[in-house]
């Protein structure tokens, strides 16, 4: 067991609960006020308490940020053998698909500094911003 506790971890950390009898990998979502959102893949999101709840002890779980690549190719993205970008490409018409893009640039500018991963988050409108860039110049299959 760690000396850490919930209302030790930054947004985007991810931990597990030590005593308490809830399983799995959490992360930290939100601090709003006194409450402390924190979810994982199969639940929403719980608030707790940081007077109450924030004391309850947690480790802090290490990724292999090596082998992740949560901007060009997300293993979440890849479900199913084909990028999700590439489906919407061949689906959607051009004006449809640069309409996505240029919403997906927005989105992830516009919450860069709230979620805890704020370059993250800017390689991503930047990756959104290349493909409306090739799509704009007729570059047929930029991937």
């Amino acid at each position: 067991m760690s000396n850490l506790v919930l209302n030790d971890l930054k947004i985007g950390q991810k931990f597990i609960f030590d005593e308490f009898r809830l399983e799995g990998i959490y992360t930290v979502v939100s601090f709003d006020g006194d409450e402390i959102s924190v979810t994982n893949d199969t639940s929403p999101p719980a608030n707790y308490n940081k007077y109450f709840g924030g004391k309850y002890p947690v480790t802090l779980v290490e990724e292999d940020t090596d082998s992740i690549d949560n901007v060009n190719s997300p293993e979440h993205y890849t479900a199913g053998g084909i990028e999700t970008i590439e489906v919407l490409k061949a689906k959607l018409t051009t004006e449809e698909f640069e309409g996505y893009c240029r919403g997906n640039i927005i989105k992830y500018i516009t919450r860069s500094k709230h979620k805890g991963k704020e370059v993250e988050d800017l390689k991503k409108a930047k990756w959104y911003l290349q493909r409306l860039i090739d799509t704009v110049e007729g570059v047929s299959n930029p991937y």
